[in-house]
């Protein structure tokens, strides 16, 4: 089947696809996006002063490399910088060596760690009111993937509290960490409310932030 200039987002579109049939671009614009080079996002990170920033994107497409600049650039212009990463095949030690950088702290969420940790406390709490049966539900219900998103998330929430007086630069995983960030209000209150009932301190006050464009800004790469 052929590559098509076209998303596949309608049943019409999927039979165009299979039958090679030409598709009318409803959506056809002259406008041509204009995406900023990195030194001025520089420059607008520095007159904004946006608290938080996120490097997103499918693997490979150089988020470490991106939020890394962003770190360093921001530190040299006298910037309390926090770069942290939730990808596992983010290299962060390799990509600064053993040099400590003036105003810029570095640390790594490891997403297996975090689930452990997320997956032992859970148990404990729920083993002080429930038998074996009930505590089988709870381990079956842990194999969900959205245990390693809370897991992570709680993990970010905590450095994010930690690190108030800094810019903090999260280089995120090409998984679905972003997507649960960018929808965390109704998702991350939902999955707590049924597994666990509790939303720590550092969520809660986070959540209202990454909705706030003043607070949070996305640089897609």
């Amino acid at each position: 089947l052929p590559f098509v200039p076209y998303s596949l987002s309608s049943i019409e579109r999927m039979q165009a696809w299979m039958t090679d049939q030409e598709v009318i671009h409803e959506d056809e614009s002259n406008e041509v996006t204009k995406i900023p080079e990195i030194e001025e996002m520089i420059a607008d990170y520095l007159e904004r002063k946006p608290k938080l920033i996120f490097t997103m994107g499918k693997g490979g497409v150089g988020k470490t490399t991106v939020a890394s600049y962003i770190a360093l650039r921001l530190a040299e212009e006298g910037t309390h910088v926090h770069l942290t990463t939730t990808d596992p095949a983010a290299h962060l030690n390799w990509t600064f060596g053993d040099d400590n950088v003036k105003n810029l702290t570095i640390s790594r969420i490891d997403p297996k760690a975090e689930v452990a940790n997320y997956e032992a406390e859970v148990l404990a709490k729920a083993s002080e009111t429930m038998n074996e049966e009930g505590l089988a539900f709870v381990k079956e219900d842990l194999a969900s993937p959205c245990t390693e998103e809370i897991a992570v998330f709680r993990a970010f929430a905590n450095v994010v509290e930690n690190h108030q007086d800094e810019v903090i630069i999260i280089d995120t995983a090409p998984t679905g960490h972003t997507l649960l960030l960018l929808d965390a209000t109704e998702a991350y209150h939902r999955e707590i409310s049924r597994s666990q009932g509790d939303i720590p301190p550092a969520v809660s006050n986070l959540l209202p932030r990454l909705r706030d464009a003043s607070y949070t800004s996305v640089a897609i790469v």
